[in-house]
């Protein structure tokens, strides 16, 4: 029987979707997707302004953004359709390297079928890829390999037939992209490696010199675009290119440097290049063996410098021998490339992170294997076809096991956060989360243990974590002077709204322990100018609800009447919250 597209489509899919189920019951990570889902919910009402004009000051993502309004729209943010859209994007991601290999091997005169179900099937059961899969809020790297992966099919199709029908489709999948992560902008090296290498072929079918060209100019078009776009919406708020402008100069300070400095600045550099050698050779080792997976990478072994300065020799060999797997090759390297820029700053759960391969996972995984199907081709015995055909069932059986089992790490916060811990005992930030999922657990001794021994930074929320620990001894003036420092501090917008949410809750408990009337009053003043500020900084009017049964226990009746008014015109039809508020400002009018 002649083996069709659908046979190994089918077969890809069910193996893929087989090894992910367990994903589909894994709870919201406690690392973003929890604050990310509270602040959809917590909204009162959510338009389509929200997409173009985020409130990030750091990213510029309405693609995300929309998926996610789109989640609260159709399905409330469920999350078990939360974990099947982003498995469901990690399929279509393994049906388009299918289709990238498979132009890739017809190409170079090879198997169209089994080579590229091979590079289909090695990227669909990569662990690497299982935090990008599993975790909700790594959705942007899988529709960011998405449009990648359709911006290089659109190039290869150009490149191939010279019809200019697919030059728009490149502009349009391209920008789309970048709308989702910027990481799309890093395929634009390889556009034009794939460029240079079918210079001649797309010369002579179109018959015009510059054609090889077209793409790469659609597509710093399109990055112009983007830029021009992004600089208006985020004005002179965008952290994110202020951190790759930190980066590339190499220190905190002006542009200029006097010659005193020249030193420093020199000793700087060096430490950077070494650490990005030493970051780029670790993400080499992991993916080609991932183990063991780990949610908190902090740190990269020594020695792994020295792998990285073997990858940059490499790339420069590949470059001078330009070659179908070379351009796969030094685009997953190019695509790599961002996460060197994180690994050297501090914006993000942990500098390493396995997520931030998945990328360049399906480039390599390609360059891989048409790499070996070539070698086979032209120098291939039996003896290594029969390796082969024992070698690669084990691997897929090794790797498809790896993901099973993340999945089901994966399926409990607890377990989640043991597992980081213990591969990371130094992570502070993975101590915190691991001691608040043993509070939720009921197992306060271990927790507040934990939450004494973990030295959170203070830029960081997880800090505030350690007021807990005050707040279990008893020590409820301790825990509200330690967040009052924190307010007095200036962090950002996330977590000056958890200290004063944690303030509001210690006042309370304050209150009620309180037998001084006055005192008692003092406290829910205070509590008031806090959730104003809450509400300020949300929109929440919930907040408003809140504000109003203080002012009436305060005896502020007409303070009170105007915020349950304004609750009940606000708050959503279906908010339990809606109606009381009415009946509430009816009963303060009488007052």
């Amino acid at each position: 029987m002649r083996i069709k597209n659908w046979h190994v489509i089918a077969v890809l899919s069910c193996i893929l979707w087989a090894v992910y189920y367990p994903a589909l019951f894994a709870p919201l990570c406690s690392v973003d997707d929890v604050r990310l889902v509270n602040d959809l919910l917590n909204r009162p009402e959510v338009g389509w302004m929200d997409v173009w004009f985020p409130r990030s000051t750091t990213y510029y993502r309405p693609l995300i953004s929309g998926s996610f309004i789109l989640d609260l729209l159709l399905w409330h943010l469920e999350t078990p359709f939360l974990h099947f859209e982003n498995i469901l994007f990690h399929w279509i991601n393994a049906l388009l390297v299918f289709v990238l290999a498979r132009l890739a091997a017809r190409k170079l005169g090879i198997d169209v079928m089994l080579v590229p179900f091979v590079a289909a099937l090695a990227f669909a059961l990569h662990p690497i890829n299982t935090e990008a899969v599993i975790w909700v809020a790594g959705r942007a790297d899988l529709l960011a390999c998405t449009f990648i992966l359709l911006s290089l099919i659109c190039t290869i199709r150009y490149l191939d037939s010279a019809n200019r029908l697919w030059l728009p489709a490149l502009m349009l999948v391209f920008v789309t992209g970048c709308l989702a992560k910027e990481t799309v902008l890093f395929v634009l090296p390889g556009i034009g490696l794939f460029s240079l290498l079918l210079r001649k072929q797309v010369r002579e079918v179109a018959r015009q010199r510059w054609a090889a060209v077209w793409p790469v100019i659609i597509c710093l078009l399109g990055s112009t675009g983007y830029f021009l776009l992004r600089s208006y919406v985020l004005r002179d708020r965008d952290l994110g290119l202020q951190h790759v402008a930190y980066v590339a100069s190499g220190s905190p300070d002006a542009p200029s440097v006097v010659a005193t400095q020249t030193f420093s600045l020199s000793a700087r550099f060096v430490e950077i290049a070494q650490t990005a050698l030493a970051v780029a050779g670790f993400y080499l080792r992991k993916l080609m063996q991932p183990f063991p997976l780990n949610f908190g990478i902090v740190d990269v072994p020594d020695g792994y410098w020295l792998v990285g300065c073997l990858l940059l020799i490499f790339a420069f060999v590949l470059i001078l021998r330009l070659t179908w797997a070379g351009c796969f090759f030094l685009t997953a390297m190019s695509l790599g490339s961002i996460a060197l820029l994180v690994a050297l700053g501090d914006i993000s759960w942990t500098p390493v992170a396995e997520r931030y391969m998945y990328s360049p996972a399906a480039m390599t995984m390609i360059g891989c294997t048409l790499a070996s199907a070539e070698a086979l081709q032209k120098h291939g015995k039996k003896g290594c076809s029969a390796v082969l055909r024992w070698c690669l069932p084990l691997l897929f059986l090794v790797a498809a096991a790896g993901v099973l089992q993340r999945g089901i790490v994966w399926q409990d916060n607890l377990t989640l956060f043991s597992d980081t811990v213990a591969k990371s005992p130094d992570f502070a930030l993975a101590k915190s989360e691991l001691a608040i999922a043993l509070l939720q657990r009921g197992h306060k001794k271990d927790a507040l243990a934990l939450l004494a021994t973990s030295d959170v930074p203070d830029s960081q929320p997880g800090s505030l974590s350690k007021a807990l620990v005050f707040v279990e001894q008893g020590r409820l003036g301790d825990a509200r002077t330690f967040l009052l420092d924190k307010l007095q501090a200036e962090n950002s917008q996330a977590y000056r709204t958890g200290t004063l949410k944690m303030l509001d809750k210690i006042l309370g408990m304050l209150r009620d322990k309180c037998a001084d009337l006055e005192q008692a009053q003092d406290y829910d003043r205070e509590r008031i100018d806090y959730l104003k500020q809450l509400l300020h900084s949300s929109g929440d009017p919930f907040y408003l609800y809140r504000i109003g049964l203080l002012q009436m226990t305060l005896g502020e009746y007409v303070e009170a009447r105007e915020s349950f008014s304004a609750a009940h015109n606000s708050l959503p039809e279906d908010s339990i919250y809606k109606a009381p508020a009415g009946k509430l400002a009816e009963k303060m009018r009488n007052k």
